[in-house]
């Protein structure tokens, strides 16, 4: 009784084999203490002849590898081992339509352990993980589009991908180009559209790749190499501050960087007089990142100021800046805002 009971709580030493353990010593284990055997380490199946189906269950469920001891083993057994481990289909031999779908619908990329999948399974394994199209030969153009549309940059796998399959790409993120030897016109223009970085991938992108890029993000400038006049307007009228990414900006495109946003002031160098009468003039923030304010420019800030009160009461602080700078003179301001300087 009391080695019964030793043997169902150490199931392992039941079945280790060992030079005095013979094959009925294993053979006449209940099959209480198998069970209890494989659900601690699945491999002791291993040891026991003709397992029953409920051995066979536990075993894998505790490791789906465990199959590769099993003899024969059903499509329940083979189920429930590629449920618990997928890449256990390496383990069964010619397995069923339907096991190879459970494989690779859980685990997409086990599929590189059947041999000659069919299409069903092709697109299984790579709806659920595009990367599967790796361990597929030759894969069909509907297989290559489902694999870039569960994740673009898998098109890495794909040898020469045809036009249809490069967009799908590409239009789903645009630094898949990064991925695709020579892209077309058409397939740049579709990643910049998509992602204007992209342009980053694209080497001597014409202009019309340019524009696109821009287009979809002005800062996407600072990918491009000596941008031409309208490209750089372009960039800058949609965010001002896209200027700070353009060496040598024309006097032209600064006045439009601050047209579009005044403090874009603070990434010129030495602003023309007329550059800082626009920044001035479009808000008085802007006063704070210029240097050398002229007595005329002191007057426009001073007259800017003084006509829009409610405007300059939200602003205190920056017209405080702009008379500790010494910019302007608090005696100048209007008596009202005079006050509240005063007081705040």
């Amino acid at each position: 009784m009391a080695n019964e009971l030793k043997n169902k709580l150490y199931p392992r030493k039941v079945l280790r084999v060992k030079d005095t353990t013979t094959k009925d010593d294993i053979i006449h284990q209940c099959t209480e203490v198998q069970i209890a055997a494989v659900t601690n380490d699945a491999y002791a199946i291993k040891y026991i002849d003709n397992p029953c189906l409920e051995v066979q269950l536990a075993a894998v469920q505790q490791n789906g590898n465990a199959i590769q001891y099993i003899d024969n083993p059903s499509p329940e057994i083979q189920m429930a081992a590629v449920r618990q481990k997928g890449e256990a289909i390496g383990q069964i031999k010619n397995p069923c339509l339907e096991v190879q779908l459970a494989a690779v619908s859980k685990y997409g990329w086990t599929i590189e352990y059947i041999k000659d999948p069919c299409l069903e399974v092709q697109l299984a394994a790579v709806k659920q993980n595009g990367y599967a199209i790796e361990y597929i030969k030759d894969p069909s153009l509907e297989v290559q589009m489902a694999a870039v549309r569960q994740n673009s940059t898998d098109i890495k796998y794909i040898k020469d991908p045809c036009l249809e399959v490069q967009l799908a790409a590409v239009q789903e993120y645009g630094s898949t180009i990064c991925f695709i030897k020579d892209p077309c016109l058409e397939v740049q223009l579709a990643a910049v559209q998509q992602y204007g970085y992209a342009i980053e991938y694209i080497k001597n992108p014409c202009l019309e790749v340019q524009m696109a890029a821009v287009r979809q993000n002005s800062t996407a400038i600072k990918y491009i190499k000596d941008p031409c006049l309208k490209v750089q307007l372009a960039a800058v009228k949609q965010n001002g501050h896209t200027l700070k990414y353009i060496q040598d900006p024309y006097t032209k495109v600064k006045l439009a960087a601050v047209y579009k946003n005044p403090v874009a002031i603070k990434y010129i160098k030495f602003p023309k007089n007329s550059v800082k009468l626009l920044a001035i003039t479009k808000d008085i923030r802007a006063a704070v990142y210029i240097k050398n304010i002229n007595p005329d420019l002191e007057k426009v800030l001073i007259s800017k100021i003084n006509t829009d009160k409610n405007k300059a009461i939200r602003l205190l602080n920056v017209i405080k800046k702009l008379i500790k700078l010494g910019y302007i003179d608090c005696h100048d301001l209007d008596d009202e805002l005079q006050l509240l300087i005063e007081l705040s």
